[in-house]
């Protein structure tokens, strides 16, 4: 892409995280913004604009800023982790899929694999109550995909899945820590790991 333009990291505590949006919008020659964790679903709620995969996610993981100044937010967790998929040969249609963790990566893996057409969404994260509600919202938008959710590493939630995908950050400040056994799974199921450092996690090797 022929575009002059830097990329440069910007370390924002949640706490100022408003600030940062409210200076984004001042800020002419910025053309957007990248939000990694926590702020991801907190900055959906302080955008001007949102796109509706970005609305129906309930999270942000990318902001453009429009020439008036107002801000737009998108999410391209999910459907990149689909590309992902599919450029590896994997294909999620049809799947019966466990998702560990519902938070702002979680949710958008959730909703562009429903869309996919999988067959069946388990979800399983440490506050339990985020689940039900990533369940409900499922249901609601893509009434053929079954839910079900279970305690964060229940192993139980492995029964009958061909496609696990960790979406919290458990093996990336622990390299020996995974976020689940994967003694009970199918050894035809395919394993994915969000996490991109390291490169081959626990979850991964096992």
């Amino acid at each position: 892409m022929d575009v002059d333009a830097a990329i440069c990291p910007i370390h924002v505590l949640p706490e100022h995280l408003e600030f940062m949006m409210e200076a984004a919008r001042k800020t002419g020659n910025l053309a957007g913004l990248g939000l990694t964790k926590p702020h991801k679903i907190t900055g959906h709620a302080l955008m001007d604009h949102l796109t509706d995969a970005a609305r129906l996610q309930g999270a942000v993981n990318f902001v453009r800023r429009n020439p008036d100044g107002t801000l737009t937010g998108h999410n391209l967790d999910g459907e990149g982790f689909v590309a992902g998929l599919s450029a590896n040969g994997v294909s999620a249609a049809g799947r019966n899929v466990l998702v560990i963790g519902t938070g702002g990566v979680g949710r958008p893996i959730a909703f562009s694999l429903a869309e996919a057409g999988v067959a069946s969404l388990a979800l399983a994260n440490r506050t339990r109550s985020s689940a039900e509600a990533l369940a409900d919202d499922i249901s609601r938008h893509y009434a053929p995909v079954r839910t079900a959710v279970f305690d964060f590493a229940d192993e139980a939630a492995l029964e009958g899945v061909d496609l696990v995908v960790n979406a919290t950050s458990v093996g990336m400040t622990d390299p020996d820590a995974q976020p689940i056994s994967l003694e009970l799974l199918s050894p035809e199921a395919v394993v994915a790991d969000v996490i991109i450092n390291p490169r081959m996690t626990t979850l991964l090797l096992t």
